[in-house]
């Protein structure tokens, strides 16, 4: 099963790669002076690197190098500056309605918050949806003759591995890495599904829930000192494997479409919520904030409009400002399992403008959450 895993991973790759940045990109998206850049770059290869350059003699740089270019100008990462024990958040990203835009919310804002290249957040993105779709966008960087195993994170809950799975075996056979340093995923496979039949059969005999302890104790638990921040990405349904998420989680995200079925939908699942943390185990320390946020929102459409308008009014600052507009950008986004931050200008048709206005709205997504997590942290780290 394992090297039919790693074949199927291979296959589904592609060459796209996150597109280099120039000097004057890199000025920007670093915040460094562009005096402080020439002296980390001119660092960087006094130690034998060579970077890129294009026929004018212009910097080419990955976010391979950015990184070590912002160490070189001694710009610590954001783990740097945190203590030993620094809890990571662990963000559950979770929908019971199918097509409200989650596993591209989920990939956009990990990318999103990835690319932050003054923090450099340590990311784990597991993917808990037997589809596996999370794979497909951020293009595992592995090879056939390196990797002896690719496991899910329902391989280690349940243990169905060759060996304990140790902080080390889950580094090397089941975090993989992707086109961005810092962002790790945990894939999923259809296999996976198997999980729930499993967990509602121990339910059935034993009476017991500690089935959705598993995610918590046996992945998350395990690697928690390598990462500031763990999101979970689920299926649209209402089973162990996503309990497992509620569970491991201390943040849930709710994407939601602003159209009339898609916000009724959501009030029940909101509305269900409570029902569900109610049979979990004693020791379940509670969310530290709960958001909705709104996907494919279509600002010149009266009827959205009106939707986004009652959401702010019944649920107010449980709604974050920022929303996913509806755009060709993510349209082709899904389309070549890519995220806005992998496109171009030049092999995107939809024009500059539209492919700059998805990406800035990403950002502003990414941004308001990245200060509601601060606000947050120091609270997240007295428990």
């Amino acid at each position: 099963m394992q090297a039919d895993r790693i074949e199927i991973v291979m296959e589904e790759r592609h060459d796209q790669l996150f597109p280099p940045m120039s000097k004057a990109l890199m000025e920007i998206r670093s915040g460094l002076t562009r005096r402080k850049l020439d002296e980390a770059i001119s660092r960087v290869e006094k130690t034998g690197h060579k970077f890129t350059k294009n026929n004018a003699n212009h910097y080419s740089i990955n976010l391979e190098e950015a990184h070590q270019i912002m160490g070189a100008a001694k710009i610590p990462a954001f783990y740097e500056g945190k203590g030993a024990g620094h809890k990571p958040w662990v963000i559950n990203i979770q929908n019971q309605k199918g097509g409200t835009g989650k596993s591209m919310s989920a990939v956009h804002v990990a990318a999103c918050l990835a690319l932050n290249l003054e923090k450099r957040y340590r990311i784990c993105l597991i993917d808990l949806d037997p589809q596996g779709s999370l794979r497909l966008f951020l293009n595992p960087q592995i090879s056939v003759t390196e990797q002896e195993g690719i496991y899910s994170a329902v391989d280690v809950m349940l243990k169905n591995t060759p060996q304990d799975p140790s902080k080390e075996f889950m580094i090397k056979n089941v975090l993989l890495p992707t086109q961005y340093p810092n962002l790790k995923t945990i894939a999923a496979f259809p296999e996976d599904a198997m999980f729930n039949a499993e967990a509602w059969q121990n339910l059935a005999t034993n009476g017991s829930l500690n089935v959705v302890q598993l995610l918590k104790e046996n992945v998350i638990n395990v690697i928690a000192d390598e990462f500031d921040i763990v999101m979970i990405d689920t299926g649209p349904h209402i089973d162990p494997l996503v309990w497992n998420a509620m569970y491991a989680s201390n943040v849930l995200i709710i994407p939601c479409a602003a159209k009339r079925l898609d916000w009724a939908s959501t009030v029940n699942f909101f509305q269900h919520l409570p029902t569900v943390y109610q049979m979990f185990p004693e020791g379940w320390p509670g969310l530290e904030f709960v958001r909705l946020l709104p996907t494919m929102f279509e600002d010149d459409n009266k009827k959205q409009v009106s939707v986004l308008t009652e959401m702010h009014y019944l649920l107010s600052d449980q709604v974050m400002m920022a929303t996913i507009p509806r755009s060709r950008a993510f349209e082709t986004c899904a389309d070549t399992y890519s995220t806005v931050f992998d496109l171009t200008a030049k092999n995107f048709e939809g024009g500059k403008k539209t492919l700059s206005t998805a990406q800035e709205a990403v950002h502003r997504v990414g941004l308001e959450l990245e200060r509601t997590l601060h606000n947050h942290w120091a609270h997240r780290n007295q428990e």
